[in-house]
């Protein structure tokens, strides 16, 4: 299960020449600085798991609520980015970057292996919602290997609040409106695990798009243990 009720989701894509400087600077530095942010709860980077993965970094944030990505203490890292920031946010292309409310999460653990489905329902949301939850997660978590599974929804007012940092990086950032991440112990799964997924899910959909990732790096808040 995830730790809060809130989560922020990143995707990136960089450049085979500044990958190695990103995995550096994100690991030594953004995800403990990110941790250190009152109700910040933990991080984690997933890399794709094959050069066709796009985008090829998903990082995910765990809030106490999805109100810590808009509070003064973060919005005041977000203002005064390090220079190593600035240097490394000038390579980022594709980027997502969407504050979510946690509307659902289930089992135990986290996983080395995630697959993300970000879609965007155009009809009845509300009981696609309950569809998902209700009937075709449990369906999901019954695959092997399958660890948790979690279905985030965005919350644009936190998300799109201007920062000097997020205007470091080249272009505007995109968004998702749902992304439901479904974390395993081994890729091998992955793919059974989305087709139980898109095979259930009957309402129209404006965005459909299925990511693999294997986990990198992670860090908890250690307030929090």
């Amino acid at each position: 299960m995830l730790l809060g009720n809130g989560a922020l989701a990143n995707y990136h894509n960089l450049e085979d020449a500044d990958r190695e400087l990103f995995e550096a600077w994100h690991t030594t530095e953004h995800i403990p600085e990110r941790v250190g942010i009152p109700g910040f709860m933990r991080g984690r980077r997933y890399v794709g798991i094959d050069d066709r993965t796009n985008p090829q970094y998903f990082i995910l944030y765990e809030g106490n609520e999805v109100e810590v990505f808009s509070a003064p203490a973060y919005l005041q890292r977000l203002n005064a980015p390090t220079a190593w920031t600035q240097q490394v946010s000038r390579t980022m292309t594709l980027t997502l970057r969407t504050a979510c409310t946690v509307s659902h999460t289930q089992g135990q653990g986290t996983g080395d292996y995630c697959g993300t489905w970000q879609l965007s329902p155009t009809t009845d949301r509300s009981a696609t919602r309950t569809d998902l939850v209700k009937r075709i997660f449990p369906t999901v978590q019954d695959v092997s290997d399958v660890i948790s599974i979690h279905l985030l929804e965005a919350n644009l007012d936190v998300t799109r609040v201007d920062t000097l940092e997020k205007d470091t990086r080249p272009g505007e950032d995109g968004t998702s409106d749902w992304i439901v991440v479904v974390e395993t112990d081994t890729p091998d799964t992955l793919d059974a695990v989305f087709a139980v997924l898109a095979r259930n899910v009957s309402a129209p959909l404006s965005q459909s798009h299925w990511t693999e990732y294997q986990l990198q790096a992670m860090q908890r808040d250690v307030g929090e243990i």
